[in-house]
């Protein structure tokens, strides 16, 4: 079937290439809260404490350290919440560790959560960071001059992604490359391989050919001592197919149906694209068949395409012509597809 597509004026070649990291933010905050023995007689299990907001331009948080537990079920334990008060998005990639930094000796008391993905709303709670028993046995140590020292250590991770698009104008390539080959298709120097036509012979470079070709990739796999090949090609179509491999350039008047099966059966995949989307630059009337019997010989949807296209515009003319009852006889499939394009345009125009 068709699809009724826009022209593609000119051939371009994109190049992507795309990277995704983790960025790891470390964002830590030391909070001393002094008087804590007061603090522990003043404050209720739920009751808490705010910490001032701390982060960094993308990223900011809030504690809140609860002197007698979050909760009554924990009101023997002093207990930390942390807020993201601000991130760039609705969630955030996060690991906390909160510690009790003591005054002498080496006694820590750390909660240490594993990297986690959470909401923006969602809390970090530590409900159990150390028991008043272990803060009344530890006095001297954790709370020197009666202030207890909290310190959280917040880990962000930042997924970034770049994506870099490269074009390539097919011409501005062709320029280049044509100036740095050209002159080798045009004297033949250094050719190292031989195609020969009924009338002509063409000193070219096995290198070209491997890689514009597919088919003579696969000839110099199977044959690799071989320094000429003979091919039943009209002269002036191995002449352009040539030029183009060294130029990776093709003018458009030198298009021709006669080109793609050319094409087609050497496996130039890069020529017969640049070709076909610029038939629809070049179909008229009298090539109208031609292109729309090439559509389906080398099915190209492409040049299937712009054969319909084309139809669309002209279907009274086309249908008038000479050739249509002989085309419908000898290619039904295409006949058939171009009338129920018809038909789905019309019934696209009726239903807007």
């Amino acid at each position: 079937m068709f699809n009724d597509i826009g022209t593609i004026e000119s051939a371009e070649k994109y190049e992507t290439q795309s990277s995704t990291c983790f960025k790891k933010i470390d964002i830590h905050h030391v909070w001393n809260i002094g008087s804590f023995s007061t603090q522990l007689k003043l404050h209720k299990p739920g009751k808490s404490l705010n910490s001032v907001r701390f982060g960094n331009e993308e990223y900011e948080f809030e504690m809140m350290l609860y002197p007698c537990g979050t909760t009554s079920a924990a009101s023997d334990h002093v207990g930390v919440h942390l807020y993201t008060r601000k991130c760039p998005g609705d969630s955030l990639i996060i690991s906390t560790q909160y510690r009790i930094i003591p005054g002498v000796g080496s006694l820590t008391c750390a909660i240490q959560n594993s990297i986690m993905t959470i909401d923006k709303s969602s809390i970090l709670s530590a409900s159990r960071l150390v028991s008043h028993k272990d803060i009344q046995n530890s006095t001297e140590l954790l709370l020197p001059n009666d202030v207890l020292t909290l310190k959280a250590e917040i880990s962000v991770y930042k997924i970034t992604s770049n994506y870099n698009v490269k074009v390539n104008n097919a011409r501005g390539a062709s320029e280049a490359r044509r100036a740095c080959f050209g002159e080798l298709y045009e004297t033949g120097k250094f050719s190292d391989f031989t195609i020969r036509t009924d009338q002509q012979s063409f000193k070219v470079h096995r290198l070209i050919l491997d890689t514009q070709s597919e088919f003579f990739n696969g000839y110099f796999r199977n044959d690799p001592l071989s320094n000429e090949i003979a091919l039943d090609m009209d002269n002036n179509i191995m002449n352009l197919i040539l030029k183009f491999m060294y130029s990776e350039e093709m003018e458009l008047e030198d298009i021709s149906p006669e080109l793609f099966y050319a094409a087609d059966r050497l496996l130039m995949h890069s020529l017969i694209d640049l070709c076909a989307i610029n038939v629809r630059n070049i179909i008229n009337l009298e090539n109208f068949f031609d292109y729309l019997r090439l559509g389906y010989d080398i099915e190209n949807k492409l040049v299937r395409d712009a054969a319909a296209s084309f139809f669309i515009k002209n279907a009274h003319d086309v249908k008038n012509n000479s050739n249509w009852s002989e085309f419908m006889k000898t290619t039904p499939q295409a006949i058939a597809d171009l009338c129920d394009l018809t038909m789905d345009k019309a019934n696209k125009v009726l239903r807007s």
